[in-house]
């Protein structure tokens, strides 16, 4: 018997958007349990509505898990009453959807001046004891103040921090920043090549990205730390054929771990191009055959496009991943 599906993300995790507004995960699913101006992080982690939702999905009737692609890990103890220094894992942050390159698949407001301010950050979210993993999100965080600002406050805490970028705007102070301060540091690169990269995020330049990988590279062995460097590709119609050499090149952009995303156009696009989809599974095989360390490539979202393996295997250990597309 298949052992159903949990969400720990009700559980264990808190998104915080720039308005406020706070969600159990980076779906923005299943509601706003509360807003971080008007209640400080800590009771909004116990609130009424999210006991709610963790009653539902203890019950199995909680609605935003059909369909839903985050990785889940394994079922959580079901309670309805957490402990916020002891079981809060995962704390997102968007601070502001302002970004410097306009990507084709995004929705979000890239000329928006709202952002999180300093205020809140210090007065109503409180660094919990368990040091969860602290994820910046934008918009591009590192254009943006107040994520800026966010990483001196939490980095003198101690936290554990990742950050999604476009690679774009790292300076090489931000860059020996995160080398002293982040666990995670995942770049947005969306494509093996340059023609391709610069479709999808445009604006933006195939070169400077992968510069600034190997200026974190190098900032890294500067500082000595463990900061994990990401390759991240958000699949579109427009990249699809480009999977497995972005897989094939990992070494050569200096991703230590890949992991992938997906546009919600890409399901149906493979569905009407069933030969193309045997390709890349065939091509994609023999790439993740060549990897000896198969926790360095995160499956979970290509299985669920079907490309590799069968449709409801489970899900092995995967590289470390943001989970924010």
């Amino acid at each position: 018997m298949t052992e159903r599906k949990r969400c720990t993300w009700v559980h264990d995790s808190l998104y915080i958007r720039e308005n406020g507004d706070v969600f159990p995960c980076c779906h923005l699913q299943p509601a706003a349990i509360g807003n971080i101006y008007k209640t400080s992080l800590k009771t909004i982690y116990n609130d009424e509505r999210i006991k709610t939702f963790r009653q539902q999905e203890i019950d199995g009737t909680l609605k935003c898990m059909k369909g839903c692609t985050l990785p889940q890990v394994s079922p959580v103890e079901p309670m309805l009453d957490h402990d916020y220094d002891q079981d809060l894992k995962r704390v997102l942050f968007s601070f502001g959807e302002k970004c410097n390159i306009r990507c084709i698949m995004c929705s979000q407001n890239h000329d928006s001046r709202v952002e999180l301010t300093e205020e809140v950050i210090t007065q109503n979210i409180e660094v919990p004891k368990s040091r969860p993993t602290v994820t910046l999100l934008g918009g591009e965080p590192l254009i943006l103040k107040s994520a800026k600002r966010f990483i001196d406050h939490w980095a003198g805490h101690g936290a554990k921090m990742a950050l999604l970028t476009n690679g774009t705007a790292l300076s090489e102070d931000m860059a020996r920043k995160i080398a002293e301060n982040f666990s995670i540091i995942s770049f947005s690169l969306n494509a093996a090549t340059k023609e391709i990269h610069e479709t999808v995020n445009a604006g933006s330049r195939f070169e400077k990205v992968v510069r600034n990988v190997g200026r974190m590279i190098e900032a890294k062995k500067q500082a000595r730390t463990k900061v994990v460097i990401v390759g991240h590709m958000t699949i579109v119609v427009e990249n699809v054929h480009e999977i497995p050499d972005f897989i094939q090149k990992r070494d050569e952009f200096g991703f230590e771990h890949i992991n992938f995303g997906y546009d919600k156009k890409v399901p149906p696009y493979l569905a009407d191009n069933p030969d193309l989809k045997d390709e890349l599974i065939r091509a994609i095989a023999v790439e993740v055959a060549r990897e000896h360390n198969p926790r360095r490539i995160d499956l979970h979202r290509l299985r669920l496009l079907g490309l590799v393996g069968q449709p409801g295997a489970p899900v092995p250990v995967s590289a470390p991943s943001l989970a924010t597309a």
